[in-house]
């Protein structure tokens, strides 16, 4: 039965059990169960095993949950490998941050492509892309053109929001796929292809479900793979040896756009024809520079144990001594959301222990301190004598309380003396009580006689005598009895 004590006991439990759990995960990693395209992940679209491979060969390497500081990357090379556009564009500042450490002398490695997540809001936009590319193929039923309108002219004009590479001061760069000749623009997302009606568009059940099948069976198909020979030049030709091959799954080979730039330092896929596709190049900021490469899918977990995979990104990332740090702070790896991780901070933690040692300091404060217990009294019984005078106290705030004592002393008296005399203590034959007295005790009898029948006269005339007069009657009714049942009882000696 849920009471109101179990209700708050219930409350007090699901609280404490909240804050615990926020604790356990602030302690665990943030790895997403090894599910992502990061550091973290497990599967085959993550890069955990080249993290581990470095560790494993004695390189100092570890993850960046919080966002890219100069301060805290030193003598390191940042590595920020196929981050979030979504983050990128809600969080600039730290790259812009970054630019000055380059300028001093930074190195760092940027990993960005086309390729569209496997996730279902992706399904979804590639599904509605087609079905616009159809509709514009497909003439209108009338044979009038112009009832085909563009959503794309309606969208109203936005500032454009500088890209990852110019945040970085490298400048515009653009990276395509090989062997699709419409794939020449900057880097996009699936959101920004998408008309502002088919965004806001809630998706029907028939999308939602073919966008999840296919979601599903993407994840799960294994991927053909397709090797590709490589040519290096400049500094990655000391590092990378000739006749070097690359394993990358079939369709996704993006090339880097380096007209315009001097680029020195570069790998290149060479194709069958011995056509050259720029998939790697490093680009000079001030004294440091940045190494571009424009295949993700180079270190993933299914694919860094190919060919040789492993020698092209230990060429990319290592450099003498420095160490590695992979960002996870632009992959979402962070602690957001989690109240309780603001207490292993400076800042928060020094105030949250203040305000727990003022709100112990105001307790102990408000407190009340017990002293020694008192010793416990031991328990007083009232005499009789106390009984009787409390009652006789209650009994005289009643009306006619003279008569009625009275006769209670009146009839207490004759049983007392019938049972001296050895009369049936029931009788209430008062000559019989007198003539037994007189026998023995002739003065008491007459005395008994005078005093009874003033007691009689005065019960027959109610409050025809004062307190005085029936205080008088009682006393001289009580000298009637014998002196052993008057007399006060000697106190007992101690033994």
């Amino acid at each position: 039965m849920l009471t109101p004590r179990n209700f708050i006991g219930v409350t007090i439990a699901i609280a404490v059990f909240s804050i615990l759990s926020l604790c356990w995960s602030m302690l665990q990693p943030p790895d997403g169960g090894g599910m992502r395209a990061d550091s973290y992940g497990t599967r085959s679209i993550g890069h955990r095993a080249i993290l581990e491979t470095f560790e494993e060969l004695g390189v100092t390497v570890h993850r960046q949950l919080r966002p890219p500081k100069p301060t805290e990357l030193a003598d390191s090379v940042l590595v920020l490998w196929d981050p979030r556009i979504q983050l990128i564009d809600a969080d600039p500042k730290w790259l812009r941050d970054v630019e000055p450490w380059l300028q001093q002398g930074g190195q760092a490695v940027v990993a960005f492509d086309d390729e569209p997540p496997v996730s279902v809001f992706a399904m979804m936009q590639r599904q509605r892309a087609a079905e616009r590319e159809r509709d514009k193929q497909e003439p209108a039923d009338d044979g009038n053109d112009d009832d085909i309108v563009d959503d794309d002219d309606d969208e109203p004009s936005k500032l454009p929001k500088p890209s990852l590479f110019e945040l970085l001061g490298i400048g515009k760069l653009e990276i395509s796929i090989v062997g699709d000749p419409e794939t020449d623009e900057d880097v996009q997302t699936p959101t920004q292809n998408a008309s502002p009606n088919k965004r806001n568009e809630l998706p029907s059940e028939s999308e939602l479900t073919d966008a999840i099948r296919e979601a599903i069976t993407a994840s799960s198909q294994l991927e053909k793979p397709q090797r590709h020979s490589i040519k290096a030049t400049g500094v990655f030709a000391d590092l990378i040896p000739a006749g070097s091959h690359i394993e990358l799954p079939v369709g996704l080979l993006y090339e880097i756009n380096i007209d315009g730039h001097e680029v020195a330092d570069a790998i290149y896929v060479v194709g069958d024809s011995g056509s050259e596709h720029c998939i790697a190049a490093r680009f000079t900021v001030g004294k440091g520079h940045v190494n571009v490469v424009s295949i993700r899918r180079l270190i993933s977990n299914v694919n860094i144990g190919s060919e040789d995979n492993i020698l092209v990104a230990a060429a990319l990332m290592l450099n003498g001594d420095r160490s590695i740090v992979f960002d996870e702070f632009y992959h979402g790896a962070t602690i957001r959301g989690n109240p309780m991780w603001l207490l292993s901070t400076k800042t928060y933690g020094s105030i949250a222990v203040s305000l727990l040692a003022l709100l112990a300091f105001s307790v102990w404060r408000a407190s009340v301190f017990l002293g020694p217990p008192v010793e416990e009294s031991p328990a007083k019984r009232r005499s009789i004598a106390e009984y009787l005078d409390a009652m006789s106290r209650f009994l005289r705030e009643a009306k006619g309380h003279g008569e009625w004592t009275l006769e209670q002393v009146r009839d207490g008296v004759l049983w007392k003396l019938r049972r001296e005399f050895g009369l049936p203590l029931e009788s209430q034959d008062h000559s019989r009580l007198t003539a037994a007295m007189a026998r023995k005790d002739p003065r008491r009898a007459d005395k008994l006689n005078e005093v009874l029948n003033e007691v009689n006269a005065v019960l027959q005339k109610p409050r025809s005598a004062g307190e005085r007069r029936i205080a008088q009657l009682v006393q001289r009714m009580t000298e009637c009895l014998s002196k052993t049942d008057t007399a006060r009882s000697a106190p007992k000696s101690p033994k």
